[in-house]
C-alpha cells in the first residue's frame, strides 16, 4: 500500500505545474533576449553561403549554360555570398548591442532589480564583443600600422561606459524602497 502511494505521488509529481527558480527564469529571459540577434547571423549565414555555393556552382559550369556570361554571373554571386558570410559577425554584434541597450532601458522602467542586473550584464557582455570585433577588424586590415590609439580610445570608452552602467546599478541598489 505504502509503495502504491509513493508511485501515485511520483506519477503526480511528473505530470504537475513545474516551479522554475529565479535563475531558471532569468536564464529563459537572458536566451530570449539573444534570440533575434542569433536568428539574423543563423539566416544571413545560410544564405550567404548558398548565394557562395550557387555562384560557385554556375562558374564552375556545374549548372547553367557554362557560357562566358555564367562564369562572370557565378563570379559576381560567389562574392556576394563571401561579402554576405563576412558581415555575418559585424551584423550580429550591432544587433547585440542594439538589443542590449533596448532591453537595458525596458528593464529600467520595470524596476525589478534582478532582470536591470541581468540587462545590465548583458550590454556589458555585448560591448566587450564589439571591441573584439574591433580589435579582430584591425589585426586583419592594420597593414602594419599601429592602432593603438584607436584601440586605447575604443577600449577607454567602452571602459567609461561599463563604469556609468556599474554605478548607476549601485545607485540604484541602494536607494531605500526600490528594491
Amino acid at each position: 500500500m505504502n509503495t502504491d502511494k509513493a508511485y501515485a505521488e511520483r506519477i503526480a509529481s511528473e505530470y504537475a505545474p513545474k516551479r522554475d527558480s529565479k535563475v531558471a527564469a532569468l536564464k529563459k529571459l537572458d536566451a530570449r533576449a539573444r534570440r533575434p540577434a542569433e536568428i539574423l547571423a543563423y539566416v544571413l549565414g545560410i544564405l550567404s553561403a548558398l548565394v557562395l555555393g550557387v555562384g560557385m556552382c554556375l562558374s564552375m559550369g556545374v549548372v547553367g549554360p557554362g557560357t562566358g556570361a555564367a562564369f562572370l554571373g557565378g563570379i559576381v554571386l560567389g562574392l556576394a555570398g563571401l561579402a554576405g558570410a563576412g558581415l555575418n559577425y559585424p551584423l550580429y554584434t550591432t544587433c547585440r548591442v542594439a538589443m542590449a541597450v533596448v532591453n537595458l532601458r525596458r528593464a529600467g522602467r520595470r524596476g525589478e532589480p534582478l532582470i536591470r542586473e541581468l540587462r545590465t550584464v548583458g550590454m556589458v557582455d555585448a560591448l566587450v564583443s564589439l571591441l573584439t570585433l574591433q580589435n579582430t577588424l584591425i589585426a586583419i586590415h592594420a597593414d602594419g600600422r599601429s592602432m593603438a590609439g584607436l584601440t586605447a580610445w575604443t577600449s577607454g570608452g567602452i571602459l567609461l561606459v561599463i563604469l556609468a552602467v556599474t554605478a548607476s546599478s549601485f545607485y540604484q541598489a541602494a536607494r531605500p524602497g526600490k528594491h
